[in-house]
Formats: structure tokens, sequence, C-alpha cells
């Protein structure tokens, strides 16, 4: 789960779709730059991917970004 709290991954956890039996994955990485776009957005983004499996339904990814915490000041 890296470095993010485990209630933001739950809460995304929440409203994956996962069929009965399924295992879940998370792996999360924090990038320099949101590589998702061309060009890349500079700037920190935690992005949490989601590996759902399922016998008879393959392997499904689901990519999330987690928004910066707010700064305390």
């Amino acid at each position: 789960r890296g470095s993010l709290p485990r209630q933001t991954v739950d809460a995304i956890l929440a409203g994956v779709n996962k069929p009965p039996g399924s295992r879940v994955r998370t792996f999360t990485v924090r990038f320099s730059k949101d590589y998702r776009t061309i060009p890349p957005i500079p700037g920190l983004i935690d992005l949490i991917f989601v590996y759902v499996s399922a016998l008879g339904r393959g392997l499904r990814v689901e990519i999330f970004s987690v928004p910066p915490p707010a700064s305390q000041g």
C-alpha cells in the first residue's frame, strides 16, 4: 500500500467492481509527472494500480489517482 493511508486505499477499493470469489491486489507508486497525458503533467502524483482476477474472467487492471494531501499551514 505504499505510504498512502489504509483508509484512502479502502475507499478506492469500495468503488471497484469485484466479482464473487475474486482476488484483489493493489500497488501504489508515486511519480514525478502524470504520464497518463501527453505531454506529461509535472508534479508529484500517487497512482494506485488495482488488479482484480477471477476464475474464468482473467485479469483486470484499474488505475486511480490520489489527490495530493491538503497543505497545512
